[in-house]
C-alpha cells in the first residue's frame, strides 16, 4: 500500500511539473506573439517564438505540419 501511494505520488508531482513547465512556456510565448507581424519570415518568427518552448518537453510539443493551399506551400510551426 505504502508502495502503491508513492508511486502516485511520484506521477503527480511528474505531471504537475510538465504542466508547469507548459503553463510557463504559454505565458512566454504570449508575451513574444507581439513581436511577430504577418509577412515576417519564418526565420524571423522562429527566432522570437522558438526560445518560448524550450521548456516544454518534446514528448509534449505538437510536431510541425506542412499543406498546400491553391498551389502556395503553407508550414505551420
Amino acid at each position: 500500500m505504502a508502495r502503491r501511494i508513492a508511486m502516485l505520488s511520484a506521477v503527480f508531482v511528474l505531471t504537475s511539473c510538465v504542466g508547469m513547465m507548459i503553463d510557463s512556456a504559454i505565458s512566454k510565448y504570449e508575451a513574444a506573439a507581439d513581436h511577430v507581424e504577418l509577412g515576417d519570415s519564418m526565420e524571423k518568427v522562429l527566432a522570437i517564438l522558438a526560445p518560448t518552448q524550450e521548456g516544454v518537453p518534446k514528448s509534449a510539443r505538437k510536431n510541425s505540419d506542412k499543406y498546400l493551399k491553391d498551389g502556395v506551400k503553407v508550414e505551420i510551426y
